[in-house]
């Protein structure tokens, strides 16, 4: 039996026309819903896996601190291509799904990794929220990484 993640995808509708959800694995640490329609009426969702990928960062130096008492730290610097709870390696033979990640993961996803990595655009132009400005979900992905799935090297 596989320790990788399994997939979770569900498609909720209210119509007669769902497409079919290809097969992507959550791992953010919540629920990733897509909208399909502009009335919201139409949606696919990715149940995240329980287990979040995070990029590894050197730690901050403490700068100043304001006249109020917060402290500010100089900004993450983030290790390329080391994420702390990927669970796949480089290994020819192994299958290789595509992905959800946070943006910041997506960016630092392994160039040897074969499946595509999708994250979701929580732009103005993309992202759906309730009246108390909650993040409901988004009415599409980025392609943050292209993977090489029909590669034979």
């Amino acid at each position: 039996m596989s320790n990788q993640p399994q997939d979770t995808t569900t498609t909720t509708t209210t119509t007669a026309s769902a497409p079919t959800s290809p097969s992507i694995l959550n791992l953010t640490p919540h629920t990733l819903t897509v909208f399909l329609d502009d009335d919201q009426q139409t949606k696919v969702s990715y149940a995240a896996q329980g287990k979040s990928v995070r990029v590894r960062s050197r730690p901050q130096k403490h700068i100043m601190t304001l006249d109020n008492g917060i402290k500010v730290y100089t900004p993450p610097a983030f290790e390329q291509e080391t994420l702390d709870g990927f669970p796949y390696h480089q290994d020819e033979e192994e299958y290789h799904p595509d992905l959800a990640v946070s943006m910041i993961v997506g960016e630092h996803v392994p160039s040897w990794y074969r499946g595509n990595v999708y994250c979701p655009d929580t732009g103005p132009q993309s992202v759906v929220r309730d009246s108390s400005g909650r993040i409901l979900g988004v009415k599409r992905l980025c392609l943050v990484h292209k993977g090489r799935k029909d590669d034979d090297a």
